[in-house]
C-alpha cells in the first residue's frame, strides 16, 4: 500500500467530525435550556418589580446573581467544547496510527 497524505487525512477527519458535532450538539443544547432559563428568571425579576413584590436594590442584586449564572453557563459550555475537541484529537491521531499501521503491516507501539 502506498502512502500518501490523502490516505491518511481523510479518515482522521472522518473519525474526528462525529466527535465534533456531538459535542456540539451537547454544548449548544446545554446553553440553550440555561438561556431559556435565565430569560424566564429576568422574567420573573422584572415583574417582582412591576408588582411591587421586591425593590430595586433587590431587584439588582437579583439581576447580578442573573449574570454570575450566565457566567458559570458559558464556562461550563466551554468546558464541552473543550472535551469534544480533546476527543476529536484523540480519533484523528488512532484513525491516523491505523493508516499507517495498515501501510507498514505491522502495530506501532503507541497509546492513543
Amino acid at each position: 500500500m502506498t502512502l500518501t497524505l490523502e490516505k491518511i487525512v481523510g479518515p482522521m477527519l472522518s473519525a474526528a467530525l462525529p466527535e465534533l458535532t456531538g459535542g456540539a450538539a451537547t454544548a449548544g443544547g446545554f446553553l440553550e435550556r440555561e438561556i431559556k432559563a435565565l430569560a424566564a428568571r429576568t422574567w420573573d425579576i422584572a415583574e417582582g418589580v412591576r408588582k411591587q413584590d421586591f425593590d430595586l436594590d433587590t431587584a439588582k442584586v437579583l439581576l447580578a446573581m442573573q449574570v454570575n449564572l450566565a457566567v458559570a453557563a458559558l464556562a461550563v459550555t466551554t468546558n464541552f467544547a473543550k472535551a469534544a475537541i480533546e476527543k476529536a484529537i484523540a480519533a484523528a491521531l488512532k484513525a491516523g496510527l491505523g493508516v499507517i499501521e495498515a501501510a507498514l503491516g505491522l502495530v506501532l507501539p503507541f497509546a492513543i
